[in-house]
């Protein structure tokens, strides 16, 4: 390719680069600023929409949280009213009276069969409402009609005049509406009283109906609504297996514990006289004055109530939850507790399998994108509920297109951006080429020719015409570069024969210099194997250091060991010589024992005759003591059948109280059925009633003194027999005391021969403990030397394991190579480790926190050296404290500052503090080796932390104007 030619694309090429390095470079900063504030916005538009999500479901869960406590309470308090508890008595009385009452006026045969075919038709078991519910209620499949019906005739009166068309001719649903059926009896006077109350009660708070139902029978003796039921039991009817029937056990069953705030509960469920339609049921039991359950209240709880907290009484949008957003619980069975915004058909027939019902069933709260129960991709935001007696979870949750569709609008517009960007920068890119290549191709014509006038004359001179002239015009330039080839030709015949001349010389320079170059080459590489060898002693040292520190550390162990067991000896042996002289002055003083022990004999032999005369003087007296028991066993006896007279009466005022009682029961009932004209006798039947309790009382409690009177008699006379019966064995033993003492004296005269034997055994055993106490003696001053010996000899170890340790703590150093001799201290100060220097530095504020940590070193390192634990356990102290000031103050310039590296440094930190914990645990576990341990790591944070890894931060913060 010719010159010309070669100067002509150069031109283009270095254009078209540069123009593609300014478009390429403006392309990137351009399409990177836009990413980062797309990426940015989009991100900031999740956060929001997360955190939206996320404030939704909390404020519903509190809402459901204060539904369900505020139901609880009204039900506790309203099972606690007076109305209550005394519907509840009255109501369960009057319910067993009514057939007596109505006898005459109502065929309870007859109303069976009218009720059956009720049953059977559009009002109960063929009603299409049945239908809707179907999916909900798998496998329901209804009874014969008579089977729900209830057990007795008073049941099926209460229905004929409450349920029955005949009686209550108000429309399904309506049934509230009747307050009493016209016919006389003591339950509609009552039902005429209280269900006024109930019913508004009910219309107020929003219930779906109020039962109460009679603990003992199981009877629902009242409902609001009147539904198929109400008269029938729930331990032996047909409901007894529902929602109902659980709570209503469970109440009776507090009831009968005294819990007087227990509250059960029952979870959504099909309830058949509902027909089918999910129902919740919560109860509490009603007590009477004498703390008795005598009913159970309970609420059908209301679904619309949390439907509207929910929907948010459907103002979607108003809440935040915009045209797709929804709140709605489910159930343990996966099926919804509230209604559905999405749901095609009914909510309660829906299947919600989806990961947050799955985590929120689980005890989990989160946010994440999933798949909802329809299939579509949401956000979500999940928790559990905590409702006692119910396991609920909470699910938000919106489509994530409307979630993040302003993020999806940020996104569009950068791409357009992005795209116009690029297009524009092209468009440069070309034009700038063009003009170039033109400008190019002009100034590369007009360089071009006069140089190929010159290459002619060049190549002449080279084919060795060292006489050819350049011909022609030439530019200002090259007209110098024309007379410089002239003049160069000119010299061009003179350096030929120099160049011959030296070109001798300078082979054989070269020569030198390859010679040179060759022990150059061999000189590195005897410093690389140096090097080598230099690094694998430093290794080989610390294997050998670590070893050595280990094999003294365990020395010194078992020499202090050795030591106190010489120490323990040697005390032992000094007990051993004092009582060795103890045992000396005792045997002297058995010697002298026995001999006095000889002389004494003749007198013990009268003592013996005295004891006998003595023990039969005994003998007389205990007869007497026995005659004397005898008179006091009798008297208890009688006292023991007087006790039981007494209790035989008590007896007869306890049976009496019964039927004191009984009575006014009876007479409180009579008093109940005669109404407003009974109350003042009522009054008095209280009265008598509340006597009765108290004599009864007081009957138990002198029935109890009378029996603890007979226990403690029954006692006494069996101690007194005992004692009568020791008192005959006494005399027996005095008796043959004196026989014992004849013998004694006869064995007196053999003793005293023995006790010669013994002083003459005593005086030579004394001399033996002499000869014993001066070996001991020996053995303690040989044990003194031993101890004195090991002692010193664990001093020298202790010495050399302070010099191995220095000399562990030099190598650590030196081993983390160049940025590790840049901090090691002079060699001439004992007590420093690491020293500070400009290579550790950083900003200043920084700095000064930095030598605060080669100060801790150096502090651990003495402490080390002089083997002070207490000293290393304050340094332990202090580096926590530190690493928590100096932890955060980087923290928080990171997030001001928005450092890049902020999360992956925030990591380097948390592990060195997790270091640290444990060091201080081993230390505290008293482990000799974790002080060598923490150094190493120390020293390891100031090279490859604070000298490599700060430093990456330091130039960024510094650009921030951070000092």
């Amino acid at each position: 390719m010719t010159l010309k030619r070669k100067l002509m694309v150069g031109f283009i090429l270095a254009l078209f680069v540069t123009c593609t390095l300014i478009a390429g470079v403006n392309w990137y900063f351009a399409h990177d600023g836009m990413n980062g504030i797309g990426d940015t916005a989009v991100e900031a538009m999740k956060d929001r929409a997360r955190g939206q999500l996320e404030s939704i479901r909390s404020a519903k869960a509190l809402h459901i949280e204060d539904l369900f406590q505020r139901i609880r309470n009204q039900t506790r308090t309203l099972a606690e009213s007076l109305t209550v508890r005394e519907a509840a008595t009255t109501l369960s009385a009057a319910y067993f009276t009514v057939q007596g009452e109505t006898t005459g006026a109502l065929d309870a045969k007859a109303l069976r069969g009218k009720l059956t075919e009720d049953y059977a038709g559009a009002n109960y078991l063929a009603n299409p409402t049945f239908a809707t519910h179907a999916r909900t209620a798998k496998g329901y499949a209804p009874r014969p009609a008579e089977t729900y019906l209830p057990k007795d005739a008073n049941g099926i009166i209460l229905q004929a005049m409450y349920v029955h068309p005949s009686g209550n001719p108000n429309p399904l649903g309506e049934k509230h509406r009747l307050d009493a059926n016209p016919l006389a009896s003591t339950y509609n006077t009552l039902h005429r009283k209280y269900h006024p109350i109930l019913r508004n009660y009910l219309t107020t708070f929003g219930y779906y109906d109020i039962f109460i139902i009679d603990a003992a029978s199981g009877v629902i003796v009242y409902t609001v609504f009147k539904e198929k039921d109400y008269a029938t039991s729930l331990l032996t009817g047909p409901y007894r297996d529902t929602g109902l029937g659980a709570v209503f056990r469970e109440a009776v069953e507090n009831g009968r514990k005294g819990r007087r705030d227990a509250v059960s509960i029952s979870d959504f469920a099909p309830y058949e006289p509902s027909y089918n339609a999910p129902a919740a049921f919560i109860a509490a039991p009603v007590f009477d004055d004498r703390g008795t359950c005598q009913a159970v209240l309970a609420f059908q709880m209301p679904v619309d109530n949390i439907d509207r907290i929910m929907t948010s009484n459907g103002r979607w949008q108003e809440v935040g939850l915009g045209t797709t957003g929804e709140t709605y619980l489910v159930g343990p069975d996966m099926h919804p507790r509230s209604k559905l915004r999405a749901a095609s058909g009914a909510s309660d027939e829906v299947v919600v399998d989806s990961e947050a019902a799955r985590k929120a069933l689980g005890g989990e709260s989160g946010t994440a994108t999933i798949r909802d129960y329809r299939g579509k991709n949401v956000l979500a935001a999940w928790q559990p509920l905590r409702l006692e007696g119910l396991h609920y979870g909470l699910i938000a949750e919106i489509d994530i297109d409307e979630a993040l569709l302003a993020a999806s609008k940020i996104t569009a517009a950068r791409q357009g951006a992005e795209a116009r960007t690029l297009w524009g920068t092209l468009l440069v890119l070309a034009l700038g080429t063009l003009l170039g290549s033109g400008i190019a191709i002009a100034l590369v014509g007009a360089l071009s020719r006069p140089l190929q006038r010159l290459q002619v004359y060049a190549g002449d001179v080279a084919a060795g015409n060292l006489d050819a002239r350049p011909e022609g015009q030439y530019p200002a330039e090259l007209d110098a570069m024309r007379h410089s080839i002239e003049s160069m030709v000119q010299n061009l015949r003179m350096r030929i024969h120099e160049a011959d001349a030296k070109g001798m010389e300078a082979a054989d320079s070269a020569q030198a210099a390859q010679a040179a170059l060759d022990k150059a080459r061999a000189s590195e590489t005897r410093i690389k194997g140096l090097m080598e060898r230099m690094t694998g002693a430093a290794g080989k040292a610390r294997s050998v250091s670590e070893h050595v520190s280990r094999s003294i550390n365990d020395l010194t162990a078992q020499v202090h060991t050795i030591t106190q067991g010489v120490e323990t000896q040697r005390h032992r042996m000094d007990d051993t010589a004092q009582a060795m002289d103890t045992m000396r002055t005792m045997v002297s003083d058995v010697a002298d024992n026995a001999r006095r022990a000889a002389e004494q004999a003749d007198l013990s032999r009268g003592h013996a005759q005295q004891g006998a005369s003595g023990v039969g003087e005994a003998v007389a007296s205990i007869g007497q003591v026995r005659e004397r028991i005898e008179r006091l066993n009798t008297a208890m006896a009688r006292l023991g059948e007087e006790a039981d007279s007494i209790g035989k009466v008590m007896s007869v005022i306890s049976d009496i109280a019964d039927q004191t009682n009984l009575l006014a029961l009876n007479a409180a009932i009579e008093a109940a059925r005669a109404g407003d004209a009974g109350r003042g006798f009522a009054v008095v039947a209280d009265e008598v009633r509340k006597l009765a309790e108290k004599t009864m009382q007081a009957t138990g409690e002198v029935g109890s003194a009378v029996t603890r009177i007979q226990t403690h008699t029954r006692d006494n006379i069996a101690a007194v027999e005992t004692a009568m019966r020791e008192a005959t064995a006494s005399a027996d033993a005095a008796t043959a005391s004196g026989r014992v003492m004849d013998d004694i004296v006869s064995r007196v005269d053999e003793t005293a021969g023995m006790v010669q034997s013994i002083a003459a055994a005593s005086d030579q055993q004394a001399a033996a403990a002499t000869m014993v106490g001066r070996n001991v003696e020996e053995v303690n001053a040989i044990a003194g030397d031993t101890a004195a010996s090991m002692s010193h000899f664990a001093g020298t170890l202790e010495d050399i394991f302070s010099q191995v340790q220095e000399l562990f703590s030099m190598i650590e150093v030196i081993s983390t190579g160049e940025e590790g001799v840049s901090v090691l201290a002079d060699t001439g100060d004992a007590d420093v480790l690491v020293k500070w220097s400009e290579d550790l530095a950083n900003l200043p504020s920084i700095d000064t926190q930095h030598k605060r940590l080669v100060d801790y070193i150096n502090d651990l390192y003495r402490a080390a050296r002089r083997r002070d634990m207490d000293k290393a356990r304050e340094v332990f102290d202090a580096l926590k404290n530190y690493a928590v000031e100096h932890f955060g103050y980087e923290e928080r310039l990171f997030a001001d500052y928005a450092y890049p590296e902020a999360t992956r440094h925030k990591e380097i930190h948390r592990r060195f503090v997790e270091t640290v914990l444990k060091w201080e645990k081993q230390l505290a576990a008293g482990d000799p080796e974790v002080v060598m341990t923490t150094l190493r790591g120390l020293v390891d944070w100031l090279v490859n932390h604070i000298m490599k890894e700060d430093k990456k931060y330091e130039a960024y913060l510094r650009e921030r104007g951070v000092s």
